[in-house]
């Protein structure tokens, strides 16, 4: 899975920073820009902040603590040779060999596979365990799925988000607090784990609703009473440092929705790196 949002035009004019070969922070620009060169030490990860996939993406490799050079990309007006690569969607990552790992699901795992003996094990050693991690996975799988109509409603359809909180909202906090068995993340665990990585952009967005301009969502959800265990759940995770830098950010998120809220019913906006400014 991935981001592909619908072309939206801005007056801001983005330009490709960073170095290629290093691991100092990229923005591309997209559109008539050439591809940044490979970068022949570091694996490089395409995304964009407000994406959900780029955000399981990025967790996962800060996790597995890889060094990395992240890349926010431009989606207004996407660029030939990024369209040539897998339809012009986030996230992708380019590695110094010049080979491309496509689709989210995909790279997170590479991340596992890749630094297996360093930072947090995001699958357990127990092939039991291992198996119900990826059970939950499978059925976040939904939530994700439930989340973007009501993200398109714009908080303007009452009915729509009153079902989510009564029916979907509901189900995800009793499969939280089920999960959680009694600890901080999913499945008992200390730290978290993949499953944890893979729900925590849906939750996160859920919250960030508030004081935005799709605030009629967060006032009908009410999640700090009707999803408490979510609410504490989100708000000790993203207090965890090694994440810090790779969550969606609250001020970009209410900059694109103030964005969109203004567009004629229907309408989407790309992720534009002028959310990020």
């Amino acid at each position: 899975m991935g981001c592909s949002s619908a072309k939206q035009v801005s007056n801001q004019k983005t330009i490709l920073v960073g170095k290629s070969e290093f691991l100092l922070p990229m923005r591309y620009a997209s559109g008539e820009t050439p591809k940044p060169p490979t970068n022949p030490n570091f694996p490089r990860l395409y995304s964009h902040n407000l994406c959900l996939f780029s955000e399981r993406a990025r967790l996962s490799w800060a996790a597995k603590g890889i060094k990395f050079q992240h890349c926010e990309v431009d989606l207004q007006n996407k660029a030939k040779w990024h369209v040539d690569v897998n339809g012009g969607t986030l996230p992708f990552v380019e590695l110094p060999s010049g080979q491309f790992l496509l689709e989210s699901r995909i790279i997170q795992d590479f991340a596992n596979d890749y630094a297996k003996d360093q930072g947090l094990e995001l699958y357990s050693k127990n092939a039991v365990v291992a198996a119900q991690q990826r059970l939950l996975m499978e059925k976040i799988g939904s939530f994700t799925s439930a989340f973007f109509p009501l993200y398109r409603s714009r908080g303007e359809d009452p009915e729509m988000i009153k079902t989510y909180a009564a029916v979907t909202l509901k189900e995800m906090e009793d499969w939280l607090k089920a999960n959680l068995k009694g600890s901080k993340y999913l499945l008992g665990h200390s730290h978290p784990t993949m499953p944890d990585i893979h729900v925590i952009p849906i939750f996160e967005r859920l919250l960030l609703f508030e004081n935005s301009a799709f605030d009629e969502i967060s006032k009908g959800l009410n999640i700090r009473q009707s999803a408490p265990t979510i609410y504490r759940y989100v708000s000790e995770f993203r207090q965890l440092d090694t994440f810090k830098p790779y969550y969606v950010r609250e001020d970009a998120f209410h900059k694109c929705v103030k964005f969109i809220k203004a567009l004629p019913p229907g309408q989407l906006a790309a992720y534009s790196l002028s959310f990020l400014d």
